[in-house]
């Protein structure tokens, strides 16, 4: 069973003082299995941002439907829905989004926090977590105490903090030099490899060659998706440079 479904999803924005309209996505379906890694790729303003907040339920879709273990997530409330990501989303974002108020210790800890969880729960969780993700000695720090790459790292701690079924991240390295880009990445890989399911969205071959699906938007549709099976990075690298050529090609067709 998909863990995660996007069905004929449609999102039509238009403006309040003009009767222009744009349209973002124009019915896209596909399914995302337990344990898959996958990367959206296309140009800026294809749509592939506009995908990943609908399927996190930050946007509504004008048409279409979000299944997470065959639950439907438009059919839930604004607080029911905040409430939904916390428990089975976790996301990450470009620009880390920490609080600098906050150590990074309690910006890990905020969605369990906002869920209200016993202390005693949430230490283990952290501990746990921290070791994993390897940043056990920058709890205490705050975030403007410490680099792009560590910053990272705590923010995917507080996207992994709640156990999420799908992780979902908005160009994760886009802030990020090519070193600490890697090791995020190879970060991704061993979490994909111990079951965690990832949705990363990516300008970067690169990082795209992590995965092991690749889907490509265009104009706000699915051009097409290619799979690495048992190919090396390097090789599924070409083949995703390959197909992004083939997308210029047909764009100015």
């Amino acid at each position: 069973m998909p863990i995660l479904e996007a069905s004929h999803l449609r999102k039509i924005y238009s403006s309040r003082f003009s009767a222009t309209q744009v349209e973002a996505l124009s019915d896209v379906t596909f399914q995302v299995q337990p344990g898959e890694f996958i990367a959206i790729m296309g140009e800026s303003g294809s749509g592939k941002s506009t995908l990943l907040n609908i399927l996190a339920g930050i946007d509504r879709p004008t048409a279409g439907e979000v299944r997470l273990n065959g639950s439907s997530i438009q059919k839930l409330s604004k607080r029911e829905l905040a409430a939904f990501r916390r428990n089975h989303l976790g996301f990450i974002f470009q620009d880390y989004c920490l609080l600098d108020t906050f150590n990074n210790e309690d910006n890990i800890l905020l969605p369990l926090v906002l869920n209200g969880e016993r202390r005693s729960a949430m230490t283990e969780r952290l501990s746990s977590v921290a070791r994993r993700l390897d940043i056990t000695d920058l709890l205490r720090k705050y975030p403007y105490e410490i680099s792009g790459g560590q910053k990272q790292r705590v923010a995917v701690a507080r996207a992994m903090i709640t156990g999420p079924a799908v992780l979902l991240a908005d160009e994760p390295t886009g802030a990020l030099d090519s070193k600490s880009s890697e090791q995020l990445l190879s970060l991704f890989e061993t979490l994909n490899r111990q079951g965690q399911t990832i949705v990363m969205v990516t300008h970067s071959s690169k990082a795209a060659s992590y995965a092991s699906r690749v889907l490509f938007i265009q104009d706000g549709r699915i051009f097409h998706q290619i799979f690495k099976g048992d190919q090396n990075r390097w090789a599924f690298y070409e083949k995703i440079n390959d197909t992004l050529n083939r997308m210029a090609g047909a764009s100015h067709a």
